[in-house]
Formats: structure tokens, sequence, C-alpha cells
């Protein structure tokens, strides 16, 4: 009985980190430039140096600037993060 007590114990506080986790802002914001524009898909560098790939954005044209807000989906490296949000820089 006690082992079972137990067991249902760190379930639970397993479900609550989760919980709290999720809750954490994931995201972040970084310069950019469209540096390639082949019809509907655009180019992105990061000030990373980081090359993105982005269709159906005809508003942007090549040289402008951009902010790029990505989700990093709580991981530590980038190759695994989605844009969320472009937008033009000014």
């Amino acid at each position: 009985m006690k082992e079972k007590i137990y067991v249902l114990f760190v379930l639970i506080l397993f479900v609550i980190t989760l919980s709290f986790l999720s809750k954490i802002d994931t995201t972040y914001t970084i310069e950019g430039l469209v540096v390639k524009q082949e019809e509907s898909t655009i180019f992105l560098q990061d000030t990373t140096g980081n090359i993105w790939k982005v269709t159906d954005r005809k508003d942007l044209k090549e040289n402008d600037k951009v902010l790029i807000t990505f989700d990093n989906k709580h991981t530590t490296t980038k190759e695994d993060d989605e844009i969320k949000k472009i937008e033009k820089n000014t």
C-alpha cells in the first residue's frame, strides 16, 4: 500500500512539474535580414548567422530588415525552433 501511495505521489509531482513548465514563455525575438527571394519563398539570416526558409510572405523583399520571433520548444538547440512571427524592422 505504501508503495502505491509513493508512486501516486511521484506521478502527481511529475504532472504538476509539466504543468508549470508549459506555462514558461519559450519565445525569443532576434533581428534578421531577407537575404534571398525565390517566388513565394524567402530566406532570412538572423544575427547569429542561421538561415531560415519561409514561404508565403510576398510583402518581404530582399534586404528588408525584420524581427523574427521564435518558439524554442523548451530545448537548447535552434534546429527545432519554430518561427512564430516575422515583422518588418524599420
